[in-house]
């Protein structure tokens, strides 16, 4: 087992400008991770993803720490094909950042203006499902596993996500299990993150207030 931090926790580093992006990388070292996650990548202006990719595997490398997942946003209900190839495409750069496992999200759902707004996660099912399948398959093909996360409402809960994950029905694919996410589906994380665990190939400890609707919000 690897500890990591993903980039997604050093955001206020990044976006206050203390710290660059590829900077992070000897942070997570310095702090004593053995690997880090990149919640997407932001390439400098005029470069490649990929050129880009291959940079930030180079400063990995330098400081002997691992690159161990990469996790990116994504909405198979919409344009499904063109996602399918867009995403593909982000399967190219993960394997240019040297890494072995990326997470792509599902859908947030149908856009309130949509006409099928009203339909919900049964309807959605086959058309996430033939998404992330087309995606895994390709990824198979560069020794890269994907997998779904519990996170984005519409597909966070983990009847859901094992729904999901049977009707791929690939052993390329699994679940980053987020063991706080569960609470945003009103789920008791202990019976949530069991549900899932066998399919788990990436995890994402957290912790989460919580509360009743009418106590008082904790300043940030």
């Amino acid at each position: 087992m690897k500890f990591s931090v993903s980039s997604y926790s050093y955001s206020q580093l990044r976006h206050s400008g203390e710290y660059k992006e590829i900077e992070l990388i000897a942070l997570a070292k310095e702090m004593g991770f053995d690997g880090i996650e990149f919640a997407e990548i932001n390439p400098p202006e005029n470069m490649d993803k990929k050129a880009y990719a291959a940079i930030l595997r180079e400063e990995a490398q330098k400081h002997e720490i691992e690159i161990v997942a990469y996790a990116i946003g994504a909405n198979l209900l919409y344009d499904t094909d063109k996602e399918i190839e867009r995403l593909k495409g982000e399967v190219d750069v993960c394997e240019a950042l040297g890494c072995k496992t990326m997470r792509h999200d599902a859908t947030g759902g149908y856009r309130n203006e949509d006409k099928k707004a009203g339909l919900g996660f049964n309807n959605a099912l086959p058309v996430i499902v033939r998404g992330y399948k087309a995606v895994t398959e390709y990824a198979k093909t560069k020794g890269i596993k994907t997998c779904i996360e519990n996170h984005g409402f519409f597909a966070q809960d983990s009847a859901r996500v094992e729904a999901i994950i049977n009707g791929v029905n690939d052993e390329n694919f699994g679940a980053l299990v987020d063991i706080g996410n569960f609470m945003c589906a009103d789920e008791d994380p202990a019976i949530a993150v069991g549900n899932v665990a066998p399919y788990a190939v990436h995890v994402h400890a957290k912790d989460f207030v919580v509360k009743k609707g009418t106590d008082f919000i904790p300043p940030d």
